[in-house]
């Protein structure tokens, strides 16, 4: 069951087809996706893939467009090429703390599966949630220095695909 807070107000879980929203004062109705026309469940999946991709990009507000783009890039050819939605199984990800524990990977040469129960062990020894942990790890040299490391070669990865020369752009300057 996926459970979303849409706002403070409402939130839905989705079990199956049926997606139940609940407001905050506990009403609740659910609607049946297999009652769906074509039409309504194809502007449904072009908004839902449109809003994932997009939300790729919701990352800390120090990041560069550039780092912001490769996300959005990332998750747009793992939903083309039939990958996950949420990115499952990946080497690499864009869930909540993909970026951590793809780091984590790096930096201890470990498995995700490895990687994500780090992060619960010591959530659990800590007694915090999993965005404080994340944002621990982050914060230590050996993770930090690995998250760099991945920003560094996302940024030059979308760099060279976008097919530009600094200098010849510095030299169109002069034109």
């Amino acid at each position: 069951m996926a459970t979303a807070k849409v706002n403070r107000a409402i939130t839905f879980a989705a079990v199956g087809n049926i997606l139940t929203f609940t407001s905050g004062n506990g009403d609740k109705f659910a609607l049946d996706l297999s009652g769906l026309s074509a039409e309504a469940r194809d502007q449904a999946i072009i908004f839902g893939v449109a809003r994932k991709v997009v939300n790729a990009a919701a990352l800390d507000a120090g990041s560069t467009v550039a780092e912001k783009w490769a996300e959005v890039l990332e998750v747009a050819e793992r939903l083309a090429s039939g990958g996950t939605w949420n990115g499952a199984g990946r080497e690499k990800g864009t869930s909540e703390g993909g970026l951590v524990i793809e780091a984590l990977m790096r930096a201890y040469d470990d498995t995700r599966e490895r990687a994500e129960l780090a992060v619960t062990k010591l959530m659990a020894k800590k007694g915090i949630d999993r965005k404080a942990c994340l944002k621990l790890w982050a914060s230590t040299e050996k993770v930090g220095g690995e998250i760099a490391a991945i920003k560094a070669e996302r940024a030059a990865k979308i760099a060279a695909s976008a097919n530009l020369d600094a200098d010849e752009l510095m030299e169109s300057l002069d034109d």
